[in-house]
């Protein structure tokens, strides 16, 4: 799905052939790995050399993702 942040824009989670896969733009994309609970981590295909960045998934009463945090910013599913 698509988590937006009015000053940081859009997130594009999807799953491709490769797997669960993070699109900050269409040349800047984090492939996922499952780390504990809601939490993920990936490592920019752009910067091969940065650490790995964990983002949570937050989910509601329900159990569906409402919240994407990434770096102590939240972005909302929208």
């Amino acid at each position: 799905g698509k988590f937006k942040h009015k000053f940081y824009g859009e997130i594009e989670v999807s799953m491709d052939q490769n797997g669960l896969m993070a699109r900050f733009s269409s040349t800047l994309v984090m492939p996922l790995d499952h780390w504990q609970f809601d939490q993920f981590t990936g490592q920019f295909t752009l910067y091969p050399w940065e650490p790995a960045e964990i983002l949570n998934f937050v989910p509601n009463q329900a159990g569906i993702v409402y919240q994407l945090q990434y770096n102590g910013i939240v972005f909302e599913r929208g």
